[in-house]
């Protein structure tokens, strides 16, 4: 005869064994894949709204409501009221646990006749996780949520290389401009600028204009970031010799002379000696002085464009002669009125209509005065903290009241994490995670670094398709992640039913895709460079019409790589509050003596289409390699379909990099990303499907079938393991467990599971 025992347990109050509350016999034990963690989660549900209804004492049954309600009294509906659930098919006393929960006490309902109904909950572990997933802790507390001690995990020290940014200046002369022959005497300056900005990233330009100076003029910029600065400069000009007006004789008689004969334009660096630009003359009536080349700046340096006048014999006393800088449309003239002579004929200028005359360019240049500069700049090195990823995600759990040595995982540990060590590193175990703030030079004492473990994971998972539930290591629960194909482990089965008859099937849309999106959420650097990033967003689409579901899997981490280095360059004496201050970077990375760095191009056979990829952080983190990660979990929806395509759709920022990842020096875990691939590459399944693999075929087959607790005991202690089913004695397919509902009473289970290969339902006569 089938029996249950119960005991309800608090540590300040006691225990009591009850008799049976009312739904046990309609009771089962549920196993549930968590939608976000991938892993079966065990629950014990009652048969009376999925809660167990506890009633009174009347001196020969006790229902145990009196228990819950002292607890509720004293400790409120927080009270961790614990509840093992023992059962027995024998006549003796031999009891075996079934389950250990706690009564949810927030969630009861407090009947008529005496009568509490409230639901069972795993015990104060997983409650306590599930409830405190998304609350921040710092990750250097001393104690928990509760108060209590835990031990300290210590930051790692990252060494940030200097990456190289690509920073342009590019700027037109608009109208152009003109200088009076009375303006300028010989040795003076004429200054330049240029005040069409058409692109400016360079700090610090000043405004000068275009106009004579007595003095050489002062700096056209201040460099704020040393570097390698290419320049292009062209500037055009000509002397306009005016010989008429529109009244006299002479009307509109106009001589244009190259300047190249009365003064050189200089470009100097600092006080170094003037590099004189290359003239050109254009028919006898204009130059063009043009330079290029690089030049090796250092902070602070000035860079100066400017001319000195070396003769000024085109002047006339008589005459409104000047110098014209022409600019990108139609140069205007001012003209003085009054009267002078040319070649012995009296000359008349005094109608307003004379103020001004155009000029075309006489080279015919679309932009015939223009300054760019390409500067590859950089800036020192700098240190600063963070953490492991494992142990941030360790550190966390120990904060919200799990304990010390609450978190294992094979995945992102290494010999070198601190929370706990393990003998070999594992294929995630090479990312720090760290603030803005840090990236800035605050230390974590200044700044503390608070995060939860729902924000790391919404930062961690996107990028590196992960699963997580709990786990006993020793005798220390822990919550676990490992990659998600850990969870869908089809080596081996750990039961196999045979002669199943019941057995019905459908496609599962949640587990189909049409659309993938992925990459993170924030990416934008401050600089218009920013857009070479490929740490950003793209859109792939399957070539399903009718069916699917899309997924957006975007990172809450900042990966691109610009924006972390300009993160790193706006220093905290340069700015007292940044935006991406309290965001969380994540940046892959190697070990070398004691310190972290960041790894940039070494893993890799080749990245072309990327700037200074030589520099560049976080290169096996891109949008497709993201994606390829994830690809197990998606092509499972196209077995039927394995000739078809991800088609690149859309992308944003820098999608034209391509990247040839080396794993004989990486990482062999990186498994098919070792190829080579354009961010912006169609993924064929014709040639991958195979390399890449796929978790199961997305089709729920609810299976009903008897089960006894031995059984159920073997699936629950293999959770990871697929489970075989025929419809005869031979032949098992596996599936793996999306529900599973067991009666212990019934001796009966009805499951819903995803098959590893195709099932055909059979008519078995």
């Amino acid at each position: 005869m089938s029996r249950f025992r119960v005991t309800l347990s608090h540590d300040v109050i006691g225990s009591q064994v009850i008799n049976e509350p009312d739904g046990w016999k309609d009771a089962v034990m549920k196993l549930e894949r968590d939608k976000e963690g991938d892993s079966l989660i065990e629950h014990y549900v009652g048969g009376s709204d999925s809660s167990f209804i506890f009633y009174g004492d009347n001196g020969i049954i006790n229902g145990g409501i009196n228990f819950l309600l002292q607890a509720e009294q004293y400790y409120g509906l927080d009270a961790e009221v614990n509840a093992l659930f023992e059962y027995s098919d024998q006549e003796d006393d031999v009891f075996e646990q079934i389950f250990t929960g706690q009564v949810d006490i927030s969630q009861k309902t407090h009947m008529k006749d005496n009568k509490m109904q409230a639901p069972i909950i795993r015990d104060d572990f997983w409650a306590t996780f599930i409830n405190r997933m998304d609350t921040p802790v710092d990750l250097q507390s001393t104690t928990d949520l509760d108060g209590n001690a835990v031990a300290a995990i210590d930051p790692v020290t990252i060494n940030l290389t200097s990456q190289k940014i690509q920073k342009q200046f590019d700027g037109t002369l608009s109208t152009g401009a003109t200088v009076y022959q009375d303006d300028i005497l010989v040795n003076e300056y004429l200054q330049f600028d240029f005040d069409n900005e058409i692109l400016s990233e360079i700090e610090t330009k000043y405004n000068l204009f275009f106009s004579s100076n007595p003095d050489r003029p002062v700096a056209l910029f201040e460099i704020k970031e040393a570097g390698d600065y290419a320049f292009d400069i062209r500037i055009e000009m000509t002397i306009k010799l005016h010989t008429g007006g529109a009244i006299s004789a002479c009307a509109g008689l106009f001589i244009s002379n190259p300047t190249s004969s009365y003064m050189n334009v200089y470009l100097q660096i600092n006080d170094n000696t003037p590099i004189a630009l290359t003239e050109t003359d254009f028919s006898g009536d204009s130059t063009a002085y043009t330079y290029t080349g690089t030049q090796s700046l250092t902070v602070g340096s000035n860079i100066r464009i400017y001319a000195i006048v070396t003769d000024v014999t085109w002047k006339d006393a008589n005459a409104a002669n000047s110098i014209l800088i022409y600019g990108d449309v139609n140069t205007s003239v001012p003209i003085k009125t009054g009267t002078f002579s040319f070649n012995g004929v009296s000359c008349v200028l005094d109608s307003v209509a004379d103020d001004n005359v155009s000029f075309s360019v006489p080279s015919g240049s679309s932009t015939p005065t223009y300054l760019s500069i390409t500067a590859q700049t950089t800036i020192p090195a700098t240190e600063t903290e963070g953490f492991l990823l494992h142990d941030a995600f360790a550190a966390v759990c120990a904060r919200i009241g799990l304990g010390n040595n609450s978190f294992y995982s094979e995945y992102l540990g290494s010999e070198l994490t601190e929370a706990r060590t393990y003998a070999e590193n594992g294929c995630g175990s090479e990312y720090v995670v760290l603030k803005g703030l840090q990236i800035r030079q605050y230390t974590l004492t200044e700044k503390p670094f608070f995060t939860s473990f729902k924000q790391l994971w919404q930062g961690a998972n996107p990028i590196l398709c992960l699963g997580f539930g709990y786990d006993t290591i020793g005798d220390t629960k822990v919550v676990r992640i490992e990659d998600k194909p850990f969870y869908y482990d089809s080596t081996d089965t750990s039961v196999e039913f045979s002669n199943v008859r019941e057995i019905a099937s459908s496609y599962d849309e949640e587990r189909i895709f049409k659309t993938i999106k992925n990459g993170y959420k924030i990416w934008q650097s401050e600089d218009i460079s920013g857009i070479d990033d490929p740490q950003t967003k793209q859109t792939r689409a399957t070539r399903l019409k009718k069916a699917g579901k899309e997924i957006v899997l975007e990172s809450e981490f900042i990966a691109a790589s610009l924006a972390i280095e300009t993160t790193r360059r706006t220093t905290r004496e340069k700015s007292a509050d940044y935006k991406y201050d309290n965001n969380t970077f994540i940046i892959a990375v190697y070990h070398n003596e004691g310190t972290f760095l960041p790894k940039t191009n070494g893993d890799f056979n080749s990245i072309t289409n990327l700037l200074n990829s030589d520099t560049r952080y976080n290169s096996i983190l891109t949008c497709l390699r993201n994606f390829l990660r994830w690809t197990p979990y998606f092509n499972g929806g196209l077995y039927q379909y394995q000739t078809s395509k991800y088609k690149f759709v859309s992308g944003e920022g820098n999608y034209d990099m391509v990247s040839d990842y080396d794993c004989s020096v990486g990482r062999a875990c990186e498994g098919i990303l070792c190829d080579s691939f354009a961010e912006k590459a169609d993924i064929n399944l014709a040639t991958y499907f195979n390399g890449l693999g796929y978790l199961f075929i997305p089709v729920e087959h609810t299976i009903i079938i008897n089960m006894n607790w031995d059984q159920y005991l073997t699936i629950r202690q293999n959770p990871t393991l697929a489970i075989g089913i025929s419809q005869t004695s031979s032949n098992f397919t596996k599936f793996f467990i999306k529900e599973l509902e067991f009666s212990i009473v019934k001796g009966k289970a009805t499951i819903k599971a995803w098959p590893k290969t195709p099932f055909t339902i059979q008519v078995i006569q």
